[in-house]
């Protein structure tokens, strides 16, 4: 049995305990209570600790105003109800209160929580302040399409295209030195053209080979030169070497600017098109280093199958792997999908699968990380994730920051990222930006995406409420 497992039942076997605890009613006292203000979990080299209970001094930087917003809003977003009719919920509010009371109200609110400011210059304070608590920020601006809102003439679109392109371009152009510029292709690419090459690709996910005519190599040469899908029509073609100009374009500008561009995973009937596409990318620019990274989504039962085949063809074709590692945010639109389309389901039965195989796929990562110049972002919102991904950098002796960075959303999951960025290790937070009107379906996607992340912020939660209640006494707690 590998020491993955091992550790991962360890962690399994105390998680139920520690969330009686947290639940139960005497859950300040808990929180103050010496004996368990630190998590920790014994590796083979010593005990490390990070002491995630302690709210005076991770929310210490938070205005109050902040704090209450957050308690209003994670709980007010915990609840199914609001999770699940989001953007129902929303419309109606709309009807109710009219455009412009609606937009003021939701500033105040979810958008002020999940979402950092209507432009590049109105999220300076925010990146300012992040900055002076050890955190970083990867900018992206949330612009993405599903098949549902495609149109089969590609050419009537690219303009709109263009147009998200050139945002993604300040992005980039903004992000700092040595940091991340997150980006989706179904914001410069069309849905329908994905799907399509999605369905040619999609029984090659975990396999080394890929017929010719759609291997990485030939998708690479489209940077440089004209090329032909011969799996697509005329149109498709056109539109599939302008979204190849784009993202080269996204990675020269990062390179020259000591910027890696981070590109999401989608839906799995889009995924594996956009994993050719990263992987081409990749091909051509992660030679010496990771500039471009692709992102794997542990929630799919073939995740760890499709990183060993990816890592086996970076070491076929000589260039360097760069990931970002994440649960997954689109469950239940895929299980759904599944069942009216009589498919089967490729997420996991259970959120304590998901687990074992996020652990799992860390593990295998950062080997890698280790023995070649591999980066990662290890992308969770799980305290015992965070701690078990830090016992494995210290078995493998992987101490240069800058090969791991931690990584949670903008407005959740704090706790994490403060501490981290206290204790001295890489962590960012993804910031989307935009106008209140254009983030509504984003925030009605992270509402629903993530109900599941946000449902367990209780601990979150608690940990706000310490501080808030520190502060009404004027005096810290003993």
């Amino acid at each position: 049995m590998s020491l993955l497992r091992i550790r991962t039942r360890h962690v399994r076997f105390i998680q139920p305990r520690m969330r009686y605890i947290q639940s139960s009613a005497l859950v300040f006292r808990v929180i103050q209570s010496p004996s368990v203000e630190n998590v920790s979990f014994c590796g083979e080299k010593e005990s490390f600790q990070l002491p995630f209970n302690n709210g005076t001094r991770i929310f210490a930087s938070k205005r109050t105003s902040e704090i209450l917003r957050s308690l209003f809003v994670l709980k007010l977003c915990s609840y199914d109800v609001v999770a699940k009719h989001s953007m129902l919920l929303m419309s109606f509010g709309q009807r109710i209160l009219g455009k412009t009371l609606f937009e003021h109200l939701l500033c105040k609110t979810m958008y002020s929580q999940f979402v950092a400011g209507e432009n590049l210059p109105a999220i300076q304070d925010t990146i300012e302040m992040l900055r002076k608590c050890g955190i970083g920020t990867m900018l992206c601006v949330p612009n993405e399409e599903d098949l549902s809102s495609d149109y089969n003439d590609f050419s009537s679109r690219e303009e709109m295209f263009d147009r998200n392109a050139k945002a993604i371009l300040d992005c980039i152009e903004k992000t700092e030195e040595g940091g991340f510029s997150q980006m989706k292709v179904t914001a410069i690419c069309s849905p329908l053209l994905l799907n399509v090459l999605n369905k040619h690709l999609g029984p090659y996910e975990t396999s080394v080979d890929i017929p010719a005519g759609l291997d990485i190599q030939n998708l690479a040469g489209g940077f440089d030169h004209k090329i032909k899908f011969p799996v697509l029509k005329d149109s498709q073609n056109a539109h599939l070497q302008n979204v190849l100009a784009r993202l080269d374009t996204f990675a020269k500008v990062c390179i020259n600017r000591n910027v890696r561009l981070v590109i999401d995973a989608e839906q799995t009937y889009l995924q594996a098109a956009i994993n050719q596409l990263v992987l081409a990318l990749q091909y051509k620019y992660n030679k010496s280093q990771p500039w471009v990274y692709n992102t794997y989504q542990c929630y799919r039962k073939d995740t760890l199958n499709r990183v060993n085949a990816n890592l086996k063809l970076m070491d076929k074709l000589s260039f360097h792997f760069g990931a970002k590692i994440v649960r997954g945010a689109y469950m239940t639109q895929e299980r759904q999908r599944a069942a009216e389309m009589s498919y089967e389901d490729p997420i996991h039965d259970s959120y304590e699968d998901t687990n074992a195989m996020y652990d799992e796929v860390i593990y295998t990562v950062l080997q890698r990380v280790r023995d070649t110049p591999a980066e990662v972002m290890v992308a969770t919102h799980n305290e015992q994730s965070v701690i078990l991904a830090v016992e494995r950098m210290k078995e493998l002796d992987i101490t240069s920051k800058d090969k791991v960075a931690f990584g949670q959303l903008y407005g959740m999951c704090d706790q994490v990222s403060y501490l981290l960025g206290q204790k001295g290790f890489s962590v960012y937070k993804s910031v989307p930006y935009g106008p209140v009107g254009e983030a509504l379906a984003y925030l009605a996607r992270r509402a629903s995406e993530n109900r599941d992340v946000i449902q367990r912020t209780e601990k979150e939660r608690s940990l706000l409420w310490l501080e808030l209640r520190r502060r009404m006494t004027l005096k810290p707690l003993t």
